[in-house]
């Protein structure tokens, strides 16, 4: 603490070291006045340790929640990365073979959602570890980000962009009633998922520059604020919109396909399929509901982490973008590897050569017959009506 005399002359320097006990948890303001030294200049560091640690306590909420997503992607990895293998020895050995079974071997679509999971695994990862340095060393989480938390942080975004396309594609048959996509298709998945992950990563880049602090000034003006949110959130929201629009409309379509050819594990699959993301859309809407309630009982003078400290590190302020987003979506993840977890049950639904030209397997045993052959077996000469048009049963897509 340096003050200046009167005559500018005498310059009284003083070293203060104070420590203060906190009993009761909450958000507190530290206060530094100076009386009658209108020229006093002061340079300091404030520590703040927590019980936990250095931590803030609106972030030591992400620090458990990724601690236990880590512990869940791990095992839930450790089991499929298990049925993969055993599927493979199946479908491969010579001795048994896979029709017998009811086993097919892991697909793309398997390779897909293998992709997602580790890439949820390592993204745990990276932001466990990211917590865990800064809890125990003190080092805040901002000017320099840590190596660990910017790409734990682009894995997020890769995930969720990736997440996106897949269930869009699923929506649309693919792995089930196709194999691919025509051309322009592809390019629109291509185009929807990058403009998600670009803004979802500006999303991010703010959203954690302003519950840092790294933006100073620019976090206490509103104006630049509202722009931010408007150049990277809106577009967000709309993208979101316009993929759920699109999902619901793909699925519809794919389920009046699999209800006319009369395929009921396929049936089956999208009735479930269709029951995870009314789930997850819920919970989506839920978290938005308790953000906008949550922030409209903020003051406007506080901030949402000092007010809504307990609940910052599930809903991260409006918009929201906290841990209950990973958490649904490691819960819907988990729900599309059961319904395709190498095995009879899962591996029914799955399109196969045999009704790649138009024909659907029957929903018995594997090898058995077709089932317009085994229809027309059983049918009497006499029972057949006289003059039978075609036309009225069959179309062009049909074999």
């Amino acid at each position: 603490l340096t003050l200046d005399g009167e005559d500018k002359s005498e310059v009284v320097s003083a070293r203060i070291d104070r420590q203060f006990s906190v009993v009761d948890s909450g958000v507190y303001t530290l206060l530094v006045a100076s009386c009658g030294a209108p020229d006093a200049s002061m340079s300091a560091r404030i520590v703040v340790h927590n019980a936990h640690g250095f931590l803030p306590g609106h972030l030591y909420g992400l620090l458990r929640v990724f601690s236990w997503l880590y512990i869940a992607y791990a095992c839930v990895a450790a089991i499929w990365t298990a049925m993969l293998i055993v599927a493979s020895i199946r479908a491969t050995s010579v001795s048994v073979s896979a029709q017998s079974i009811g086993v097919a071997a892991p697909t793309l679509l398997h390779a897909a959602l293998s992709g997602l999971l580790f890439i949820g695994l390592f993204e745990t990862l990276l932001l466990r570890h990211a917590y865990v340095s800064a809890n125990d060393t003190g080092e805040p989480l901002s000017a320099p980000l840590p190596v660990a938390l910017v790409l734990g942080t682009a894995l997020s975004v890769l995930r969720r962009a990736a997440a996106k396309a897949l269930i869009l594609m699923l929506a649309a048959g693919w792995g089930i009633t196709r194999p691919t996509f025509p051309i322009g298709f592809v390019r629109a998945v291509v185009l929807l998922a990058s403009l998600s992950a670009v803004f979802a990563l500006a999303h991010e880049v703010f959203g954690s520059a302003r519950g840092a602090h790294a933006v100073g000034a620019v976090a206490q003006s509103r104006a630049v604020a509202l722009l931010l949110t408007l150049l990277t959130d809106v577009p967000l929201a709309l993208l979101d919109l316009a993929l759920g629009v699109w999902v619901f409309s793909e699925l519809a379509k794919t389920r009046s396909l699999v209800r006319e050819r009369g395929h009921s594990a396929r049936l089956s699959f999208y009735r479930m399929f269709t029951l995870a993301l009314v789930f997850f859309l819920a919970v989506g809407v839920t978290v938005l509901v308790v953000t906008a309630v949550l922030a409209s009982r903020a003051a406007p003078h506080d901030r949402w982490h000092r007010q809504h400290w307990q609940s910052f590190f599930l809903f991260g302020g409006l918009p929201s973008g906290g841990a209950a987003w990973d958490i649904a979506g490691f819960g819907l993840l988990v729900a599309l590897l059961a319904l395709f977890a190498p095995g009879r049950a899962g591996s029914a639904a799955l399109y196969s050569r045999a009704s790649s030209d138009g024909r659907e397997e029957s929903d018995g045993a594997a090898g058995s017959e077709p089932f317009m052959l085994s229809s027309m077996e059983h049918m009497s000469p006499s029972a057949l009506p006289a003059g039978v048009d075609v036309k009225e049963f069959f179309t062009l897509e049909d074999d």
